[in-house]
């Protein structure tokens, strides 16, 4: 697994602790000048609190953009992980919806590639908890990895994790698996992607669906299963809007295989749970797109007359 944020408490407890409760409490509540005070009286500018946080996580974590910012101009290090999880400054943002944290933190030089315990990136995080109108976070991130051209820069992790194999006679065992793929996929150790936190999570508006369709012309996979329970995006949601919005990214698309991972059994009967009175209409509209894999995948889980 390639670019995790380091475990910088082994090691290092000389620096574990060092930072007293009070200037992390400062940092957290933006009291810039006890911070600077601190900071200019050649103190270790990247010490950690008892609970593992640095100064940068501590006002990352609250959103305090301007005390972040003039830590940033006193070189803090922008990548360092705080707390169990090991999250950057980036990823703490993102998890909290403070945008300008993370613009700030990308100026400075933050590697939004990093990844934190659980293989997750800032991105996942600003997708899980993209909640509200406020998507910016996720917006800033694509921008961040976005060619000029709609393209995805060549950013590439890697995704490691077990998957369910079948074996002749033998049931099924775990596999390991492994491989290289575009940064807007990066997997937490489960195969969660970003794909997945943007559909788990209630955003249901209009920017919701240029995030999907965006993320989609990036490289996404939109149609990614993860590593065990083999679900797609469309499995963790029962959300009307969302399914539409996912419909309507798919029947733009131009690669028929993405229809035939996307609309196997186990997603479509998902679909007929999740949406009953509109399943119809939803599988219509595939099939326009798509007639030969939509009817026949449909026909598997509900019969001949899926399709009315």
């Amino acid at each position: 697994m390639e670019k995790i944020a380091p475990d910088v408490k082994l090691g290092s407890a000389a620096r574990w602790g060092n930072l007293p409760d009070d200037v992390s409490h400062a940092a957290s509540i933006g009291d810039t000048k006890s911070v600077i005070l601190w900071v200019t009286s050649g103190f270790p500018i990247d010490a950690y609190d008892r609970q593992g946080f640095t100064l940068a996580g501590s006002a990352a974590y609250s959103g305090q953009d301007v005390t972040f910012r003039r830590l940033a101009e006193f070189r803090a290090d922008m990548n360092l992980p705080c707390g169990v999880e090991w999250l950057t400054p980036a990823m703490l943002a993102a998890k909290n919806r403070h945008a300008g944290i993370l613009r700030i933190s990308g100026e400075f030089g933050a590697d939004f590639s990093l990844r934190d315990k659980k293989n997750r990136t800032a991105l996942v995080y600003a997708c899980d908890a993209a909640m509200d109108i406020n998507t910016s976070c996720v917006t800033y991130l694509l921008d961040q990895i976005d060619d000029g051209n709609g393209g995805h820069r060549d950013i590439r992790v890697r995704n490691e994790g077990h998957v369910l194999v079948k074996s002749d006679g033998q049931g099924v065992r775990k596999e390991l698996f492994s491989e290289d793929v575009l940064l807007i996929n990066a997997a937490n150790v489960n195969g969660y992607t970003a794909a997945h936190a943007l559909m788990r999570n209630d955003q249901v508006n209009t920017e919701y669906h240029a995030l999907t369709k965006r993320m989609h012309g990036l490289g996404a996979r939109i149609t990614a299963k993860t590593f065990i329970q083999r679900q797609t995006p469309l499995c963790l949601t029962n959300n009307p809007a969302k399914i539409a919005a996912w419909v309507d990214t798919l029947s733009a698309a131009s690669d028929d295989l993405l229809a035939r991972e996307l609309l196997d059994s186990e997603a479509i009967g998902h679909l007929k749970i999740a949406d009953c009175e509109s399943f119809p209409d939803h599988m219509r509209k595939l099939a326009e797109r798509f007639p030969g894999v939509c009817l026949k995948s449909a026909s598997e889980v509900f019969g001949a007359h899926a399709l009315p």
